[in-house]
């Protein structure tokens, strides 16, 4: 259904013919420009409608200068000027209805659904599971995952630090498994199995190597405050996500639609903050793919121009836009990094070197992103091509997430804190004798004699 709105700016009294889509959103920002140049900012509140901070509902139909169409769940056609050559544009189809011709909208509207049912209803425990855990509260920390970690039915077993922290990862992890049929979470599950598996000394050897630089803590910290950050503003980000479900996502030109729930100097800081992690935690994926390929984590491939010899070298790196030149697109593990890392855009918004402007029939919504250095021209994208890639950064995270789990559960096996295996799991291990050499079934790669048949 849509609802039509006469809006006039406080500023310069034109009106503006608000086109809302009604869907499943139930709350969401609405923007847009005024052709005076003004953004008119609102809220829409189930069972209330919208409503303007700067701008004024008209209770009648009023000439319009400027038809604008918003909605919570899918983009929208650009703003235009209303004139008399151009008034057609007023009867365009609904964004449900043009966003349905394009898009597979079952699919996206379960996707859509399961966002909003993790924001509304998991976020508030995982946020305060994180919390206990980084104030070592474990006592309570214990009681919260009991209470609100299940699996199969059943509360996890939390006997020593090392099933907190597998319980603690499995609750941090619910948020990545996407509906997209791209699952990044269950293909480096898959790809870490295989490497731990068939090289488990030199994964030995990596995961001692990523303890050494004492930084495990602090991207457990950075990646659970940025998800925090995400869900905050994924009512701004929500059109944006409904690309992954285009019909011709590959081909996709975002420069003939819009967003009305968002601008670029909402979400800026968190395509910042989502580079700087992602860049400093590339890192462990190079150093899996060195084991994968080369059966040597400290092998590195080296890159003309660059003085990297091995994995130490990337890691005191302060060019992160050169930590981006080592990625192997066709390797295992950096093939499932997103494109979207732009070490010029990073900079052009560093230095605020970039300019906006989303004024109906100018430029839309598009932003210019200038070489703070002057040596490269601009680069120039819509406003939803960068919220989309930040989406893409987003669901990065669940790879390095479980990167780290198998990091720090080697690191607690080493120190002799050893998994907890569940009875039902325990009765199945018992019908086969388990011998020395053969691999361990709780899954650390080493063998059995060695693992958790070292007192036996």
């Amino acid at each position: 259904m849509t609802m039509n709105y006469y809006v006039r700016c406080k500023i310069c009294g034109r009106i503006t013919r608000v086109r809302y889509q009604l869907g499943y959103s139930k709350m969401h920002p609405v923007q847009y420009k005024c052709l005076c140049g003004i953004t008119i900012r609102g809220f829409f509140l189930e069972n209330k409608g919208l409503s303007f901070n700067n701008g004024i509902i008209e209770n009648e139909e009023q000439s319009p200068s400027l038809l604008v169409t918003c909605s919570g769940e899918f983009l929208t056609v650009q703003p235009c000027r209303i004139t008399e050559e151009n008034s057609i544009a007023l009867f365009m189809p609904s964004p449900y209805i043009l966003s349905t011709q394009t898009l597979d909208y079952e699919a996206y509207r379960e996707e859509f659904t399961r966002i909003i049912n993790y924001r509304d209803t998991l976020k508030q425990i995982v946020d305060a599971i994180n919390e206990l855990y980084d104030s070592n509260n474990e006592p309570l920390l214990k009681v919260t995952l009991e209470k609100y970690s299940v699996s199969n039915g059943k509360p996890p077993i939390l006997n020593n630090k090392a099933d907190i922290f597998s319980a603690i990862s499995k609750i941090n992890q619910i948020q990545f498994y996407c509906n997209d049929g791209k699952d990044l979470v269950k293909k480096v599950q898959i790809l870490l199995e295989k490497v731990i598996r068939e090289n488990s000394e030199e994964f030995g050897k990596f995961a001692e190597y990523i303890c050494s630089l004492n930084c495990v803590p602090s991207w457990e910290n950075r990646i659970h405050k940025i998800c925090e950050q995400i869900f905050v503003k994924i009512d701004m980000l929500m059109p944006a996500i409904s690309v992954d479900f285009m019909k011709d996502h590959e081909e996709f030109d975002y420069d003939n639609w819009s967003l009305s729930t968002a601008s670029f100097e909402d979400v800026k800081q968190l395509y910042v903050d989502l580079y700087e992690l992602l860049c400093g935690l590339l890192i462990l994926v190079i150093g899996l793919d060195n084991i994968s390929q080369r059966k040597d984590f400290d092998a590195i491939n080296s890159v003309g121009g660059l003085n990297v010899n091995n994995l130490h070298d990337v890691s005191k790196m302060r060019n992160k836009g050169n930590i981006l030149k080592i990625l192997e697109s066709t390797a295992p593990f950096e093939s499932l990094i997103c494109s979207c890392l732009d070490a010029d855009i990073r900079n052009s918004i560093g230095h605020f070197s970039y300019e906006s402007k989303e004024i109906a029939n100018e430029w839309g919504q598009k932003i210019s992103f200038e070489d703070p250095f002057g040596q490269q021209p601009p680069i120039v994208l819509s406003l939803s091509r960068i919220c989309h890639d930040i989406w893409q950064m987003y669901k990065t995270l669940g790879i390095f997430n479980e990167v780290i789990y198998q990091i720090e559960m080697y690191r607690f096996k080493k120190e002799g804190i050893i998994p907890t295996v569940k009875t039902e799991d325990q009765q199945i291990k018992k019908k086969k004798k388990i011998y020395p050499n053969e691999d361990c079934p709780c899954g650390s790669g080493k063998k059995y004699k060695k693992c958790c048949g070292k007192n036996k």
